[in-house]
């Protein structure tokens, strides 16, 4: 019987990298839970300390200042392999929390991005580089763990959040900087592999940040729909809307058939771990000669800690046909989510069954 070890053979080698990272990402979409779970959070920040060790004698290995112990050296010629998990991993979390924080064009934005690093990173043009990308992929894990940390610790999406986690990434990289220093590496060289990458990665998400193009993490919306009619019952909303079957992808009534007195229901599922509690806005905006135009913006204060998500919802007497949409934002123009609607009048004077069901 031939015993076959993938990674011994030449032929797919040199996908090994590409192989694991994917695992990596797999793995941690299978395994995902919230946003605070104290055993994610654990494992995240064991996941970026070993892969800052690893890349630290990675460094010091390509610089001939260090070899690795006879003990470790038969799992130390995976460092490569290990590392591209760990990084998988941590990204495949960000990612999809950065997905369930914003709209779709923005989430859309952080998913190419991390694939298009990860291309290039593998492409054989590159292979010499390749400390400095993985020390950018490195950057992004670190940047984004303290992004989605200082907020649970803090109880706020605030600015000061988001600068605060710049700052601790930055002392951590900087302190990486002069330990590899100290160990004999060039200051030149090290800025150009490790720092550069740091810097460059702040850079970006501070524009991302002013331009609030950067979605509000750790919040993230549920569900959003629009409705003819919300009631509570015990501690359930009851849903009403009029749509048939077959439209099955739309939430509610987003082809809304207005009637005379009709108001117009917009429901949103949100969460927001425990200690966070914040004000969020209900944009809502009609599209009128060429361009969104807004008509209406209402401020509702929401607090974490629930399951399945704070829930809301915001009303709307005053509309006239149009196409419609409703931008769910924070109180500093950070877009959490949206939905589109149309709303088309109905003169039938017969009033309108509703369907039901329950958030």
């Amino acid at each position: 019987m031939v015993k076959l070890d993938i990674l011994k053979n030449e032929k797919f080698k040199k996908y090994s990298p590409a192989v694991f990272f994917v695992c990596g990402f797999l793995f941690d979409i299978i395994t995902l839970d919230e946003v605070d779970n104290l055993l994610s959070l654990i494992q995240q920040c064991l996941y970026i300390s070993f892969a800052g060790f690893i890349l630290r004698f990675s460094f010091l290995q390509h610089e001939g200042l260090w070899v690795a112990p006879e003990k470790m050296k038969k799992i130390w010629k995976y460092q490569n392999e290990i590392i591209h998990f760990l990084l998988g991993g941590l990204l495949s979390v960000y990612t999809l929390f950065y997905f369930v924080s914003s709209s779709f064009s923005v989430s859309f934005f952080f998913l190419f991005f991390m694939f298009a690093v990860l291309v290039l990173n593998e492409t054989p043009a590159l292979q010499n580089k390749g400390l400095f990308f993985k020390y950018l992929l490195y950057s992004i894990c670190l940047f984004s763990f303290f992004m989605f940390l200082l907020p649970l610790l803090s109880g706020s999406v605030s600015s000061l959040a988001f600068y605060a986690a710049l700052i601790v990434s930055g002392l951590i990289l900087a302190l990486n900087y002069f330990d590899i220093v100290k160990r004999g590496v060039s200051k030149e060289k090290t800025l150009k592999q490790l720092v550069l990458p740091g810097v460059s990665m702040a850079l970006i998400l501070i524009v991302l940040y002013v331009g609030r193009i950067l979605p509000p993490v750790p919040l993230a919306t549920k569900y959003m729909g629009i409705y003819h009619s919300i009631d509570k019952t015990d501690d359930r909303y009851q849903l009403g809307y009029t749509r048939g079957w077959w439209r099955f992808w739309q939430n509610g009534d987003q082809t809304f058939n207005a009637k005379e007195g009709d108001k117009v229901y917009c429901f949103v599922r949100i969460f927001a771990p425990s200690a966070i509690s914040e004000k969020i806005i209900f944009h809502w905006q009609a599209y009128e000669q060429g361009q969104w135009e807004s008509k209406d913006r209402v401020a509702m204060k929401i607090n974490g800690g629930r399951l399945h998500g704070f829930r809301a919802y915001a009303v709307k007497a005053n509309f006239f046909p149009a196409d419609w949409r409703v931008k769910l934002e924070t109180e500093d123009g950070r877009e959490l989510s949206r939905i589109n609607f149309e709303i088309v009048e109905n003169k039938d004077i017969e009033p309108s069954e509703y369907n039901y069901h329950y958030q």
